[in-house]
Parts: C-alpha cells; sequence; structure tokens
C-alpha cells in the first residue's frame, strides 16, 4: 500500500479537489516508538 497516494498527489488533492488536508495513509507499526524523522519522510505535510 505504500505510495499509494504519495505526497504529491496529496498536494494536487488540496489545490484542486476541495480538500483541506492529507495525509499519508501508511506508516508500519512497530514494537518501539517510531523518531519524528519517519514521520516527516512519509508525511512532508507535517513541517
Amino acid at each position: 500500500m505504500e505510495g499509494v497516494i504519495d505526497a504529491l498527489t496529496r498536494d494536487l488533492l488540496t489545490r484542486q479537489a476541495g480538500f483541506d488536508w492529507t495525509v499519508t495513509e501508511f506508516v508500519r507499526v512497530v514494537d518501539t516508538r517510531l523518531p519524528p524523522r519517519v514521520f516527516y519522510k512519509h508525511c512532508p505535510e507535517l513541517t
């Protein structure tokens, strides 16, 4: 599922399709806390 809706597509949706904000649909869940860089890599809109 990774990459189904990438950052470019999310940007287009928020500019043209009437969505206010979108985020990535997938960040793998693991048994340890993920560092912020993982989320920024998959969802640059968070910066």
